[in-house]
C-alpha cells in the first residue's frame, strides 16, 4: 500500500471523532467463496496451533518465585501498592493502610461519610443534564450516547504510599472507572486542555522546562527557587475552580457546547464524587480527586488564574515563573530579603493554597533535572530520587526482542537530552549501563546504544518532533513478485524520472508532492502464491480499501492486468 502525505493538507489531518462509542459492527459473510474458505482455513490453523501449544508455554518465573507471589496474594494481612514516586512496590500491613486511609477520610473539610450509595441518583442528574444539552443541539446523538452513564458504580478510594516522606503518608486517589462522572470528566478535559497549554507558566515536560527556563547570562546574585503547592487537588475551592474554568470557556470563539452547560457538568464532576472504602460510602466535598480525567487540567486552569492575580499584585516579581501542575520553578534576582517578602506574600495570598519552598544560590532540583549555577549559566544534570529502584524490564521477561533494544536507547536519549555537559552524560550513562546489566542486558549492546545516542546533537533532542502531516487520502495497492525494496525503488525511479503514464508517478509529480511524501505499508504476503493468486488478492484489497479512482490511485483497468512492475 502506498499512502500520500501532502504537506499542504496538514490542516486536514485525520482525527478520529472523540466521544463516539466503539463500533460493534462486523462484516457479514463474503460473496467470494474463496475468501470465506481462506478465512475458515486461517481460523482452523490458529485453533490448531493454540491447542497444540496449550499448557506448554514457558513460565518466566521459577517455582519458588511463583509460590512466593501466590503466598503474597493469599495473605489477607497485607496490602501491596505501587509507591507514589519511583518504580518501587510497597508492602504494608493492612491495618496500617486502613488506619491511614481512615485518618484522611475523617477530615470533615474534605470528606463526608454517607449512610447509603447515591450513585443511581447522581447518574440520573447527569443524564438529565446531557439530555438538555442534546435537546439544545449542544451535543449530537453519538456524543450523548457516549457520555451517558452505563451500569454506574461508586468510585474506589485507595492510597499510594509516599515512602519518601516521614511516616509514609498516602496520596489519596479515587478511581473514577465506572463512575457516573467518568465520561463527562473526559469531555471536560477535552474542552480544558487546549486552554492549559496557553498559560504563560505552562510546562509540558522536562524538555519544555529546559527550553523555557533562563539558563544564560543570569545576573550575579541570582537565586534558584522551587515551590510546591501543598495538597493542591484537595485544596481547590469548588467555586474558585469553576470560575477559573468559566473565564477560559468564555474566551472561546466556538461556544458549542455553551459555557453554562460545561460549567454544569463541571459542578457535577466536582460535587457528585462519591466513592467507597472498606465497605463504607463517602462523598468528597472539597477540591477534586486525583483519578478523574479532568483533574490535572482543572488544577492547571485554577493555578493559571491564581498565579496571574498573584504576580500582578506581588510587590516584587521573579525573573521567571514556570509551573508543572503543582511544582513551580523560579529564577529570582531581587535579593534574598525581597524573596522572603515574596514568599510570605504568596503564602498569605489565599486561605487554602500554601507553598513549601527550597532556595539555593548554587543548585536546585526540578522535575528530573538538577540545575547548577556557574558563571551566570545553568548546567543541567539528570536527577533521580533516592526511592527510584530502577526496575527496568528484565531481559528474561516475555516481550518481543525489539523492546529490549529500545529501552537502553530510550533511557540514554533521556540522559543526552537533559545533561548539558559531556562529563555529566558520561557519568549518568555509566550508571545506566551498570543498572541495565544488573537487569540482564548485554553490556556490548548497551554500550552501542549509548554510543549511538552520544553522537546525536543535544539541541536536536530538545526540539519536539512535528506532528504528522495531513493525509492526502489517496492510496494505491499493487502486487509484485519482486522484493519490497525493489518495488519501492521502482516507484522512486518512476517518480524521479517523471513516468507520468504510471499512476503513482503521475500523482507524486503533481505540485506540492514529492517522493518524501510517500509511505509504504506491506499488507499481505505469501511466498507460495501464484501470479493469479497475487492478482486476485490485489483486486480484493483494492476494492476493500477503495483505492480505485477517483477514491484512490489505482486505475480501473488495473484490475484487468495480470502483472505489473510498477
Amino acid at each position: 500500500m502506498v499512502v500520500c502525505f501532502d504537506q499542504d493538507d496538514a490542516q486536514n489531518e485525520y482525527k478520529p471523532r472523540p466521544f463516539v462509542k466503539k463500533s460493534t459492527w462486523e462484516p457479514g459473510p463474503s460473496k467470494c467463496g474463496a475468501l470465506e474458505a481462506y478465512i475458515d482455513a486461517v481460523q482452523e490453523g490458529i485453533e490448531k496451533l493454540l491447542n497444540t501449544n496449550s499448557g506448554r508455554s514457558k513460565d518466566n518465573l521459577n517455582k519458588t518465585e511463583r509460590k512466593a507471589l501466590q503466598s503474597l496474594k493469599d495473605n489477607d494481612s497485607i496490602v501491596i501498592k505501587k509507591a507514589d514516586k519511583g518504580s518501587t512496590v510497597v508492602v504494608l500491613n493492612k491495618s496500617d493502610y486502613i488506619d491511614e486511609a481512615l485518618r484522611q477520610l475523617s477530615s470533615p473539610s474534605f470528606y463526608e461519610k454517607l449512610d447509603s450509595d447515591p450513585t443511581l441518583e447522581f447518574s440520573s442528574l447527569i443524564l438529565s443534564d446531557l439530555t438538555d444539552m442534546k435537546n439544545n443541539n449542544e451535543i449530537d446523538e453519538d456524543v450523548f450516547e457516549y457520555l451517558c452513564p452505563e451500569n454506574p458504580g461508586p468510585g474506589q478510594f485507595y492510597l499510594l504510599p509516599k515512602i519518601h516522606k516521614e511516616g509514609i503518608p498516602g496520596r489519596p486517589i479515587v478511581s473514577a472507572i465506572g463512575h457516573p462522572t467518568e465520561k463527562i470528566s473526559q469531555f471536560l478535559d477535552y474542552h480544558l486542555k487546549d486552554h492549559v497549554e496557553k498559560l504563560p507558566s505552562y510546562l509540558k515536560d522536562t524538555t519544555d522546562y529546559i527550553k523555557k527556563t533562563p539558563s544564560q547570562n543570569l545576573p550575579t546574585g541570582t537565586l534558584l527557587v522551587t515551590m510546591d503547592v501543598t495538597s493542591l487537588y484537595t485544596n481547590i475551592p469548588h467555586e474558585e475552580g469553576i470560575e477559573a474554568c468559566r473565564k477560559v470557556w468564555d474566551l472561546r470563539q466556538n461556544k458549542r457546547p455553551s459555557t453554562e452547560s460545561l460549567v454544569k457538568l463541571l459542578e457535577r464532576t466536582l460535587k457528585l464524587n462519591n466513592f467507597m472504602f472498606n465497605g463504607d460510602h463517602y462523598l468528597q466535598i472539597n477540591g477534586t480527586s486525583m483519578g478523574t480525567k479532568m483533574a490535572p487540567s482543572y488544577a492547571n486552569i485554577f493555578m493559571g488564574d491564581f498565579e496571574d492575580r498573584l504576580l500582578r499584585q506581588a510587590p516584587s516579581k521573579p525573573l521567571s515563573w514556570l509551573r508543572f501542575i503543582d511544582d513551580i520553578e523560579m529564577k529570582w534576582t531581587e535579593g534574598r530579603e525581597r524573596l522572603d517578602e515574596f514568599i510570605d506574600f504568596t503564602n498569605k495570598f489565599h486561605p487554602s493554597i500554601k507553598f513549601t519552598v527550597e532556595i539555593s544560590d548554587s543548585s536546585n532540583v526540578f522535575l528530573d533535572t538538577k540545575s547548577t549555577l556557574r558563571d551566570g549559566g545553568i548546567h543541567f544534570d539528570l536527577h533521580t530520587k533516592d526511592t527510584d529502584s530502577h526496575l527496568y524490564l528484565r531481559t528474561d521477561s516475555c516481550h518481543p526482542p525489539h523492546i529490549f533494544k529500545g529501552i537502553p536507547k530510550g533511557l540514554a536519549t533521556r540522559i543526552r537530552r537533559i545533561c548539558s555537559s559531556d562529563d555529566s552524560f558520561h557519568l549518568r550513562s555509566k550508571e545506566l549501563s551498570q543498572r541495565l546489566c544488573h537487569r540482564g542486558y548485554n553490556a556490548k549492546s548497551v554500550h552501542e546504544s549509548i554510543s549511538a545516542v552520544q553522537r546525536i546533537d543535544r539541541q536536536d533532542l530538545l526540539q519536539y518532533k512535528p506532528k504528522s502531516l495531513g493525509v492526502c487520502q489517496k492510496q494505491y495497492i499493487g502486487e509484485t513478485e519482486d522484493g519490497l525494496n525493489m518495488r519501492i525503488n521502482n516507484h522512486r525511479s518512476s517518480i524521479t524520472t517523471g513516468k507520468v503514464n504510471l499512476p503513482v508517478a503521475q500523482h507524486f509529480n503533481q505540485d506540492n508532492h514529492s517522493w518524501e511524501d510517500m509511505e509504504v505499508v506491506p499488507i499481505d504476503h505469501n511466498v507460495s502464491w501464484t501470479i493469479d493468486q497475487r492478482v486476485a488478492k490485489e483486486n480484493f484489497w483494492q476494492y476493500t480499501l477503495k483505492t480505485i479512482e477517483p477514491d484512490g490511485l489505482n486505475k480501473r483497468s488495473d484490475t484487468l492486468h495480470m502483472s505489473r512492475k510498477y
